[in-house]
């Protein structure tokens, strides 16, 4: 039995990567299961972890490994092997900043803003700080993007979404981003910078079990440059980029299926 191993959190997505992926071969309908029970897979063929860490299988799947996806949850250990090759957030536990604003995160494994505190001053850093918690420089940013980027042993392919007011965006390659704004597909060509970054990247990503990710980075303006805040192994989909995913797939890991 086929199967993607996935999530309760991104499930949708993996739902529209599998219907995708079926499309592409012909395939009945469900002839790929979807499956959020990580306890009663080690008999299945698991095609793919979509954000799933849990489970023990008899044969790890290349599209993502378990390692990887551990990886992608823990910010610190994220940002000590990236740090030297692109700017990412430093991580401090020991001392105490020096300058202001900062962010303060009472966990390194939260999901989007759990926990995070913007203080301005040493006497509100002190009133949240407790041990255990980490902070991090405040970066104030132009503008949020976020990579969809899928790695092949010699190259790589991306597609790149801009954070933007809601009334921007039109069609289906969107996601609602909040009440107010959306992630808009862009043109990767806009982006040369972006692309250099995943370049650096990109060998790191492969050799720890990286295959598709998404990325989320800001352009901060004060140092004309991309700071990259963390990796996520079950990115969110829209029908087209969903199609985009399953159809390197396809071209990259099916055979090894058959």
């Amino acid at each position: 039995m086929y199967k993607i191993l996935t999530s309760k959190a991104s499930a949708d997505s993996a739902m529209k990567l599998r219907d995708a992926i079926e499309a592409i071969l012909g395939m009945e309908h469900k002839t790929i299961l979807v499956s959020k029970n990580s306890k009663n897979c080690r008999e299945d063929r698991i095609i793919l972890r979509y954000g799933c860490q849990y489970g023990e299988v008899n044969s790890e799947p290349e599209w993502n490994s378990q390692d990887f996806i551990r990886l992608c949850i823990d910010k610190l250990k994220f940002s000590e092997i990236f740090s030297g090759q692109i700017l990412v957030p430093q991580f401090n536990a020991r001392i105490l900043p020096r300058e202001f604003p900062v962010l303060i995160r009472e966990t390194l494994t939260g999901k989007e803003s759990q926990g995070v505190h913007i203080v301005h001053s040493e006497e509100e850093f002190l009133t949240i700080w407790q041990p255990g918690f980490y902070w991090t420089k405040f970066f104030k940013a132009e503008f949020e993007l976020r990579v969809m980027l899928v790695l092949m042993e010699n190259e790589f392919s991306m597609r790149i979404y801009k954070k933007v007011p809601r009334e921007e965006v039109i069609g289906d390659d969107f996601i609602v981003a909040g009440d107010n704004c959306a992630w808009k597909l862009k043109n990767v060509t806009d982006f040369p910078k972006v692309f250099k970054i995943q370049h650096k990247m990109s060998k790191t990503l492969w050799e720890i079990g990286g295959r598709f990710m998404g990325i989320d980075m800001i352009y901060v303006p004060e140092i004309n440059d991309y700071v990259v805040l963390e990796i996520n192994s079950g990115p969110w989909l829209t029908k087209p980029s969903a199609e985009w995913l399953a159809r390197l797939f396809v071209e990259n890991q099916w055979s090894k299926f058959q």
